[in-house]
């Protein structure tokens, strides 16, 4: 966007002023004015800077978020626009971090402090009066529950940042987000190519769409299958017995996400052996639930059905010994349970910010040993006491880490990735969980501890990470594995 060199005095002196900090920008005669807007457009947004107040938080930047209100001041229906940055704003509040409007402008602005390591995604919300936090608090009973009502209702009309010059994304929730990289976030090698517009994308022939009709699961749904590897500037031993590689929540990994030109690259490149992958769809929430929550008969029917269609109809190789299961989030759970239970197939696992609370949807376990500071006692029976078996405090009852920690079953057969992001909470003291009792195990294991949240954007480094730990080209050096965050 260039700015009209005709604007005279006016020009020169934004130009001035945008070399000073953010927060000056705001005291400009200027502020709203239609070059004012094309100068922040011509800088990118969100933007970073350091913040010399007293109250500062170490490791952290300030940034600050600008969004220009389509209709105006005068005649806008807007009346509070939230700032959702996911794992950093609280979206669980009656008080929810919002921008605020610069009096007589069309301009709303707030400014935080982030990490200065962050990568994340984050929207707006621009909502009309009607649909304010405070109207809604005073229209409910004002409990969480009423909370969480509210904000489902206006979730979906989150929208990207105009101002931010990198590639819109997806979020969780379907919607369309935009990147928060922090400028001395680690970097992402291929997904900074992508975002560039570097890397082609994959054709329409290059990938297979495979519709899974399985009697097992009594549904159908999308599973996509494509190679790397395929240019023939690879070793032999790369390319005789290629792993195969399943990504969970596959819809999200699919073209339009870029991660296949991204994988066929970082194999070009020598960073990752040539492969095939498998990218299964969820299908929807409910289905997602239950076949992602440790769940035999989805895994059974991975190994029988969609098995058998892949081998049958598109070359695969044997699966084996042969296959590497990578999932997100319940996903992540799902991968390490195909891991201990379907040890003829699955060698190795990327688990990235697996819910490894699972079944304690509630944290109860977690609740209790925190509020009585000691072990929990109680059983599903009532009778017998846990800490005479040893469990790690917390424990949830019924999943994996407990069945880990009773030996029933075994972790020797695997090589995994275990991943969870600073910003997720008590996902950290469940990963945290994972990763003490896989090293009491002399388990082959490499832990990752990102500086992001339960975010898609943060997944799709480590996912990379996890790939090269677990699956490096010959000609590229094998990390060691090690326990380190």
């Amino acid at each position: 966007m260039q700015i009209k060199e005709s604007s005279g005095s006016m020009c020169s002196d934004l130009k001035a002023l945008m070399k000073s900090e953010p927060r000056i920008w705001l005291t400009s005669d200027h502020v709203g004015s239609d070059l004012w807007w094309q100068c922040l457009l011509r800088l990118g947004g969100p933007f970073e800077s350091d913040d010399c107040s007293s109250k500062r938080v170490k490791g952290t930047k300030r940034v600050d978020f600008f969004w220009r209100d389509p209709e105006g001041e005068k005649l806008s229906n807007t009346a509070q626009v939230l700032l959702d940055i996911n794992s950093v704003t609280n979206h669980k509040s009656w008080d929810p971090v919002s921008l605020n409007r610069v009096k007589n402008t069309d301009v709303w602005h707030q400014a935080i402090e982030v990490d200065a390591l962050w990568r994340g995604s984050y929207g707006f919300i621009p909502l009309s009066k009607e649909q304010t936090s405070q109207v809604a608090y005073a229209s409910s009973d004002g409990s969480s529950e009423a909370q969480r009502e509210w904000y489902i209702s206006i979730m979906d009309q989150a929208i990207s940042d105009p101002l931010n010059p990198r590639p819109d994304i997806v979020s969780g929730r379907g919607c369309l987000a935009s990147p928060l990289i922090m400028k001395s976030a680690d970097t992402e090698i291929g997904w900074t190519q992508w975002d560039k517009g570097e890397l082609p994308e994959f054709k329409r022939d290059e990938i297979s769409t495979i519709r899974w009709n399985s009697r097992l699961l009594n549904n159908a749904r999308r599973v996509w299958h494509f190679e790397t590897g395929l240019d023939n500037d690879h070793s032999l031993s790369d390319i005789q017995q290629k792993p195969i590689v399943i990504l969970l929540d596959g819809q999200r990994w699919s073209m339009p996400s870029g991660a296949p030109s991204v994988l066929a690259y970082l194999t070009r490149i020598g960073m990752l052996a040539p492969a095939h992958y498998l990218l299964i769809d969820s299908i929807d929430g409910k289905t997602r639930w239950g076949e992602l929550s440790c769940n035999a008969q989805f895994w059974d029917a991975v190994f029988s059905e969609l098995k058998n269609e892949v081998l049958d109809g598109y070359g695969l190789p044997s699966f084996e010994q042969n296959v590497l299961v990578a999932g997100q989030s319940l996903g992540g759970l799902s991968a390490l349970y195909a891991g201990l239970h379907y040890q003829t197939y699955v060698k190795k696992v990327v688990s990235l910010s697996g819910s490894y609370w699972w079944p304690d949807v509630d944290r109860t376990m977690l609740h209790q040993a925190a509020d009585s500071k000691t072990a929990y006692s109680q059983t599903t029976d009532g009778q017998t006491t846990r800490n005479s078996m040893g469990l790690i405090t917390g424990t949830p009852l019924g999943g994996p880490l407990e069945d880990l920690q009773l030996n029933k079953v075994a972790v020797d057969h695997l090589e995994l990735f275990v991943s969870v992001g600073s910003g997720e909470g008590d996902m950290n003291v469940y990963n945290d969980m994972l990763a003490r009792i896989l090293k009491n195990k002399n388990a082959q294991f490499q832990f990752e501890r990102f500086i992001g949240g339960h975010d898609w954007l943060a997944w799709r480094s480590s996912l990379i990470n996890g790939l090269c730990a677990l699956i490096p080209s010959v000609s590229s050096v094998r990390p060691v594995f090690n326990h380190s965050s």
